[in-house]
C-alpha cells in the first residue's frame, strides 16, 4: 500500500512539475556555458498576471554570491520573450520573475525557475552543488522557500560517491543540507571529517577558514573556535589574526582609541584589498562618533575614506537625521550644517543611481536603481524636516513629497510631516484635502485626524461637523479593512508551543484554546517592535476584561545570558502588562516560519493561523483597527468597533 502510495505521488509531482514548468521555458533544455539562453515565460495563473514582469537572471557559480542581470523581456500576447548571455564560468542559473517593485514574485510552488549549466549531456563539475544552494543561502534572495529535503536530494545527485560530500567545493553544502534536516548522524561525520582534517594539517589559511565556517554551520562553537584559535596561530599576519586584533572597535567608548587603533590597523595591513573592509568599517565608526559630537570637520575627513558614496551617504544621512531632532517637535541642533550635510547624502545617492558604481553582484542594474530610489526618498525626509526647520517650508514639502509618494503614502509618520508642511506652505484649504483623502483611505495617524479637526474647525466653524465629518470618513476606511482583511484571512493549523512567561508560568497552545489569540513575535533590541508597543497596549487594554481573548508575546532572537532580566526590565520599565513568553531557544519563531519582526498571529478558538501582518508602519490607531477587526471576526461578529471603542466581554 505505501508503495502505490509514492509512485502515485511521484506521479503527481511529475504532472505538477510540468504544469509550473507551463509559465517558464528555458532553452535550450541543456545549455552550454558560455552560451545564451532563450527565456519564454507566460505571467497567466501566476502572482504576477496582469503586472509588468521583469525577469533577472542570476548566475552561480561556487564560492560566490550570485551576479544578478537584467533580462530585456519583450510582451506579446502570448506572454514574453528574451535571452540572456552566459558566461564559460557559469555552473547553474535561475531566473527570477517579479513586478516593478519588487514585492512580488513567481515562486513557481517555491521551485522557482533554474536550470544547470552543461558541457555537452553533461553537467559541468559543481552543477548540482551550486544549484543546491538556491534552496539554502540564497532562496531568501530569490523569493522562495529554504528547503533542506531539496537541498540534499539536489547536492546528492552530483555526488559520484561518498567521499565527495566532503571535499572543499561540496563540504558547506552538505553541513547546511545537515544542519536543516537536522541530521545528527551527518553532523558526526562532518566532526569528524573536520578532525582528521585539522590533524593533517598542511592546509591554507582560506581552507582552514572554510572549515571554521562548515563548523559554524553545524553550531559547534567549541569547534569552530578551535579552528579560528590555529588559524591565528598558524597564520599570525593572516587576514584573520588581523581581523581579530580589531575586532573590539566598535566596544571602544573612547574616541581617541579608536583613532588610535585606527591608526595602527592602517600602518599594519597598508593597501592590502583584503582588509579594505575592516579599515572602512572603522573610517565610518570614527566618522559617525565625529559626527555626534558635532565635529562636522572630522567626520567630513573620515567619511571620505570610504570608497563608497552610498556608504558615505549613509552617514551623513544618519548625523542629519540627530540635527534635525528627528521628528516635528523634537530639539534640534546644527539645523544649517545637517540641512546642508542631509543635502549632500541625496546628491551622492542621485549619483549612485545614474551610476551604480556601488551596485553589489546580487543586484541587477534595475534593482540597485530602485533601491537607490528607495534610499534617496528616505533621505528625503530628513532634508525635508530640516528644511522646514530652517524655515523653507515650500522646500520641506517638495522633498516630503518624494518620501511618501515613493512608500505610496504607506508611512503615517511620513504622511503628518507632509500634512503639516502642507499646511505651512500652501495653506488650509490645500492641507485638508490632503488630510481628508488620507483619512478616507486609512493613511491617517492621529495627529493627522487632529489636525484636520483643527482646521475644520478654525476654517468652517461646525463643531459637531466636524465630528460627524471625521466618523465618516473613518467608517468608510473601515468598511475598505474589514474587506481587505477578510481577502488576506487564512486558515492554517498553528504549530504547538509550551513556554514559560516571565513570571515562570507555562503557558501552551493547548491552554490557550476557547480563545482568539494574538501571538505577537518582538525582541528587545528591535526598534519597529518597540515603537509598535504603545499601540499594542490600547490593544490589550481594549480586550483586558474579555475572557475569550488573549495576548501573548514572544521574545525571541536575542542574544546574551540574561534574556528574561533584559525583557522583564524592558516591559517593566515602560510600564506595559503584557504576557510576555521566552523563546530562548528560537524554536517557535522558527515553527511559525516569522522571516522578520514584529510579525503577528491571529489565531481562532480552535487554534488555526487565521491571520498574520508582519512590520509596523507607525500608525497606532491602525494597527489597533486591524487587530480588533480580525478578533471580532473570529469571535463571531462581522468586524470591530473603532479604535477608541471598546470591547464587550
Amino acid at each position: 500500500m505505501k508503495k502505490s502510495f509514492l509512485i502515485f505521488a511521484f506521479a503527481m509531482f511529475l504532472n505538477l512539475s510540468f504544469l509550473f514548468a507551463q509559465s517558464c521555458q528555458l532553452s535550450p533544455a541543456h545549455p552550454q556555458a558560455g552560451e545564451s539562453i532563450t527565456i519564454k515565460y507566460d505571467p497567466t495563473g501566476t502572482d504576477l498576471e496582469g503586472m509588468e514582469v521583469y525577469a533577472v537572471a542570476y548566475i552561480l557559480e561556487n564560492g560566490e554570491v550570485p551576479k544578478a542581470h537584467d533580462v530585456a523581456m519583450a510582451k506579446s500576447d502570448s506572454g514574453y520573450t528574451g535571452s540572456f548571455q552566459t558566461p564559460a564560468s557559469a555552473q547553474a542559473v535561475y531566473v527570477k520573475f517579479e513586478n516593478a517593485d519588487g514585492d512580488k514574485v513567481d515562486k513557481n510552488n517555491d521551485e522557482g525557475y533554474h536550470t544547470k549549466m552543461y558541457k555537452g549531456d553533461t553537467p559541468v563539475k559543481n552543477a548540482y552543488a551550486v544549484s543546491s544552494t538556491i534552496y539554502g543561502d540564497y532562496a531568501g534572495l530569490f523569493g522562495i522557500k529554504a528547503n533542506g529535503t531539496k537541498l540534499a536530494e539536489t547536492l546528492e545527485k552530483g555526488i559520484a560517491n561518498p567521499a565527495d560530500r566532503f571535499s572543499m567545493d561540496n563540504l558547506s553544502h552538505y553541513a547546511k543540507a545537515v544542519r536543516m534536516n537536522k541530521d545528527e548522524v551527518g553532523k558526526a561525520k562532518i566532526v569528524e571529517h573536520l578532525n582528521a582534517a585539522l590533524a593533517k594539517g598542511k592546509l591554507s589559511e582560506k581552507e582552514m577558514t572554510k572549515l571554521a565556517d562548515v563548523a559554524r554551520l553545524l553550531k559547534n562553537n567549541d569547534l569552530q573556535k578551535s579552528i579560528n584559535d590555529k588559524i591565528k596561530s598558524d597564520f599570525p599576519k593572516g587576514k584573520m589574526a588581523i581581523n581579530g586584533k580589531y575586532a573590539g572597535f566598535r566596544k571602544l567608548e573612547s574616541l581617541d582609541d579608536k583613532l588610535s587603533m585606527y591608526k595602527d590597523a592602517k600602518s599594519m595591513v597598508g593597501d592590502n584589498k583584503d582588509h579594505k573592509r575592516m579599515l572602512e568599517n572603522m573610517a565610518r565608526g570614527i566618522a559617525m562618533a565625529y559626527g555626534n559630537d558635532a565635529d562636522f570637520k572630522n567626520m567630513y575627513k573620515y567619511a571620505e575614506e570610504i570608497s563608497s558614496k552610498s556608504g558615505q551617504a549613509g552617514i551623513y544621512n544618519s548625523v542629519a537625521w540627530g540635527c534635525s531632532g528627528e521628528s516635528l517637535k523634537g530639539e534640534g541642533h546644527d539645523i544649517k550644517e545637517g540641512a546642508a550635510m542631509s543635502l549632500k547624502s541625496l546628491n551622492l545617492i542621485e549619483e549612485e543611481m545614474n551610476s551604480a558604481s556601488d551596485k553589489l553582484d546580487a543586484y541587477s542594474p534595475r534593482q540597485w536603481k530602485r533601491n537607490m530610489k528607495y534610499t534617496y526618498a528616505m533621505y528625503s525626509d530628513t532634508y525635508a524636516l530640516l528644511a522646514y526647520k530652517n524655515g523653507d517650508a515650500a522646500t520641506a514639502l517638495k522633498y516630503q513629497k518624494v518620501a511618501c509618494e515613493t512608500s505610496d503614502m504607506g508611512d503615517a509618520t511620513m504622511n503628518a510631516r507632509y500634512a503639516v508642511f502642507m499646511e505651512k506652505s500652501k495653506g488650509a484649504k490645500e492641507a485638508m484635502a490632503f488630510l481628508e483623502n488620507m483619512i478616507g483611505v486609512g493613511k491617517a495617524n492621529s495627529a493627522m485626524k487632529e489636525q484636520f479637526s483643527r482646521l475644520f474647525k478654525a476654517n468652517v466653524s461646525m463643531d459637531e461637523a466636524s465630528e460627524m465629518y471625521m466618523a465618516k470618513l473613518e467608517e468608510k476606511a473601515k468598511a475598505k479593512k474589514i474587506e481587505e482583511i477578510k481577502e488576506e484571512m487564512m486558515n492554517k493549523e498553528a504549530p504547538t508551543f509550551a513556554l514559560k512567561n516571565l513570571k515562570g508560568e507555562d503557558v501552551s497552545l493547548e491552554s490557550l484554546k476557547g480563545k482568539v489569540v494574538v501571538v505577537d513575535f518582538w525582541a528587545t533590541w528591535c526598534g519597529p517592535c518597540k515603537a509598535s508597543f504603545p499601540g499594542m497596549q490600547k490593544a490589550v487594554n481594549k480586550y483586558e476584561k474579555t475572557e475569550d481573548v488573549a495576548f501573548v508575546f514572544i521574545d525571541t532572537w536575542e542574544s546574551g545570558e540574561k534574556k528574561e532580566e533584559n525583557a522583564k526590565k524592558f516591559i517593566d520599565g515602560k510600564g506595559y502588562t503584557f504576557n510576555v513568553l521566552m523563546d530562548n531557544d528560537n524554536k517557535m519563531v522558527g515553527d511559525y516560519e516569522v522571516s522578520g519582526i514584529p510579525t503577528k498571529f491571529i489565531l481562532d478558538k480552535e487554534g488555526n493561523i487565521r491571520f498574520k501582518s508582519s512590520g509596523f508602519n507607525g500608525n497606532d490607531d491602525a494597527l489597533v483597527d486591524e487587530i480588533s477587526i480580525v478578533v471580532e471576526i473570529l469571535r463571531g461578529g462581522e468586524g470591530a468597533s473603532g479604535s477608541n471603542a471598546g470591547a464587550q466581554p
